[in-house]
């Protein structure tokens, strides 16, 4: 059964107008059940083909990859570029975690990560530090090549958060 589009189901797509308030759609009841419906649906779906590769041999091969070979389980995913993370990105996190127990699943989140490092910079008005003390974090052609802060690096940028607060 065809899903509605977004525009027949919530044409008017706004944010709250107040601090504090929330917008979910589709309404989690609705969002646990069509990630059961997705998953029985993508579980039966041996005749669709992928460049002549059955879409469940797709599947069972990615699951593997990612050591979930288990299909019996639902995957609830959410993805972001591999850069600092807005609010949006939390949320999406928050949300798969929330939702992946309630289907008998478990939460994935995936770095995306297929162009050149940027944002990789900590920043407001007056400030900008790299996020990572690795040399390579200028030359590295993807973020993925660039290692993860040391611990004084931290240390660094947590004073000068705390400095700039005050």
């Amino acid at each position: 059964m065809p899903m509605p589009s977004p525009a027949q189901t919530y044409p008017d797509w706004k944010a709250p107008a107040e601090d504090g308030q929330t917008l979910v759609w589709p309404q989690p009841a609705e969002i646990v059940a069509q990630t059961r419906a997705n998953h029985a649906r993508l579980s039966s779906a041996h005749d669709v083909k992928l460049q002549g590769v059955p879409l469940s041999e797709l599947r069972r091969r990615q699951r593997a990859w990612i050591g979930k070979a288990d299909d019996a389980q639902p995957i609830v995913a959410s993805g972001h570029q591999t850069e600092l993370y807005h609010p949006g990105v939390w949320v999406k996190d928050v949300l798969a975690n929330q939702i992946a127990p309630r289907v008998d699943g478990q939460a994935y989140h995936f770095a995306v990560d297929s162009d050149s490092p940027k944002h990789l910079s900590v920043r407001w008005p007056g400030y900008s530090e790299p996020i990572t003390d690795d040399p390579a974090i200028t030359a590295a052609e993807w973020s993925g090549l660039v290692d993860a802060p040391t611990p004084s690096h931290v240390a660094n940028l947590d004073d000068a958060v705390r400095a700039a607060t005050k």
